[in-house]
């Protein structure tokens, strides 16, 4: 089952959010102007291109209107990816390092003083996503190759290592790679 999308207002920020197994999560921040309408827009993007499909199948009419329709679907199932994919500069998601850091396990010190001991030199990139809950932070980094991201992961502590995981990459990928604050907002 596909779960549903909605748009909540936290903090006066609107957000397009959903829910699986392990609670809420940010699929968007919405940044611009209007952002109750756009917002919303969002949330009911899916269903509105499930209506405009089934429109289009029915419709038994050659016209301007049906052709922008399935451009609109076309558009719309197209990937983008600036998104979703690795920076040119490297071997693509292979190259990518992924940390699931469950604040529960940060008896000791803050998650972010683990972290900040590992900080890869050589990565292209980086990006900390806060998840809405608050009981996890996705940490990415981006090397130029596959055997960058090896070295760098087979070289950290146990205290480290034991949060890596590659499963949330293609989760993770959709947020993209914008500096965000410890509430899960960008940072311009």
């Amino acid at each position: 089952m596909k779960n549903e999308l909605y748009a909540s207002n936290e903090g006066g920020n609107w957000r397009v959010m959903s829910d699986d197994e392990s609670g809420s999560y940010t699929v968007a921040d919405i940044i611009c102007e209007d952002q109750e309408a756009n917002a919303k827009l969002f949330a009911a993007a899916p269903n509105l291109l499930e209506a405009l499909k089934e429109v289009v199948a029915i419709s038994d009419r050659k016209h301007d209107a049906w052709d922008k329709a399935n451009a609109a679907i076309a558009k719309a199932l197209t990937p983008n990816e600036n998104l979703r994919s690795a920076s040119p500069l490297s071997d693509g998601l292979d190259a990518i390092s992924a940390m699931r850091v469950d604040i529960y396990d940060c008896i000791d010190k803050p998650p972010r003083d683990y972290i900040r001991a590992v900080v890869p030199k050589n990565a292209v990139r980086s990006a900390w996503i806060p998840q809405t809950m608050g009981d996890q932070i996705w940490v990415l980094y981006e090397f130029k190759s596959k055997a960058e991201r090896v070295a760098w992961e087979d070289a950290l502590p146990a205290d480290v290592s034991r949060w890596l995981t590659r499963s949330l990459l293609p989760h993770a990928m959709g947020y993209g790679w914008s500096t965000r604050d410890e509430n899960g907002w960008p940072v311009a």
